[in-house]
């Protein structure tokens, strides 16, 4: 129990799907899970479809609010290389400031040192 009060959980949320509001859904889930009373190491994971979220062109009015708040949150935010290749949307011009382009190994590791995944 004292580790969970210390901060020490690592939460992945992982969103492999898309629609219009799917970017901003995701940032308001992962600002939520960083903002409770505990501090948490929180990991926000695009990959499947969910890739296309992290397109520059992919634009929803309130996208700049939850981004703000996830960074003020520090909320770490993923972006799956080997889906955006399948798309071939492997332009790093294309993607969004602040998401990190990650390696299948990364993710791997990523989920497999998460205390908790949720996915979306």
């Amino acid at each position: 129990m004292s580790e969970l009060l210390s901060g020490s959980k690592k939460v992945v949320v992982s969103v492999s799907a898309v629609n219009k509001d799917s970017i901003v859904e995701a940032l308001r889930i992962a600002v939520g899970i960083a903002a409770g009373q505990n501090p948490l190491d929180i990991a926000l994971l695009f990959s499947g479809d969910g890739v296309v979220n992290g397109l520059i062109d992919r634009y929803n009015e309130e996208y700049d609010k939850y981004y703000v708040a996830a960074q003020a949150h520090n909320v770490s935010i993923f972006i799956d290389e080997y889906c955006l290749n399948l798309r071939s949307l492997d332009d790093a011009e294309s993607i969004r400031p602040g998401f990190q382009i990650v390696k299948r190994e990364e993710i791997l590791a990523m989920l497999g040192n998460a205390d908790v995944h949720v996915r979306l």
